[in-house]
């Protein structure tokens, strides 16, 4: 059954795997802002594209590129401007909780595997009419 819905199902977001993950950022005496560097999609999407070293997101060491801003100090900022949540990320000079959307590292942000198989260890491959049916890459 589990086969056949997600065969079936055109939204890519329902079968990407992801995980909430809630962080904690303190600020110390001497830190400028909370080190992040922000993505904002056109349907309110926050990604988060990096961080400066050595700044409070860098040092806590759970705020990783991919990842996204789901809520900031419990409040949801998914369909906020990027001004707006800028304005709330700075709200707090003594830091902010975060919550983060994750995906597993060994997939890329569509949700597509990046592991590469072997055409001798693939049962595919050594399937004759699987792989006369096979385009090569010149006829994409």
């Amino acid at each position: 059954l589990s086969q056949r819905i997600v065969r079936n199902c055109n939204d890519p977001l329902a079968i990407q795997p992801a995980t909430l993950e809630v962080v904690v950022l303190r600020k110390e005496a001497g830190d400028e802002g909370l080190g992040m560097f922000i993505k904002s999609s056109y349907d309110g999407t926050h990604c988060i594209t990096g961080t400066k070293p050595q700044s409070v997101a860098n040092r806590c060491g759970k705020v990783n590129p991919g990842d996204e801003v789901i809520q900031v100090n419990y409040t949801t900022v998914v369909g906020w401007a990027l001004k707006h949540l800028v304005d709330v990320l700075k709200e707090d000079p003594n830091g902010v909780v975060l919550t983060l959307k994750r995906r597993p590292r060994h997939l890329t942000v569509q949700g597509q595997l990046m592991r590469r198989v072997s055409p001798k260890k693939s049962k595919f491959f050594n399937n004759r009419e699987y792989r006369d049916k096979l385009r090569s890459p010149t006829q994409w």
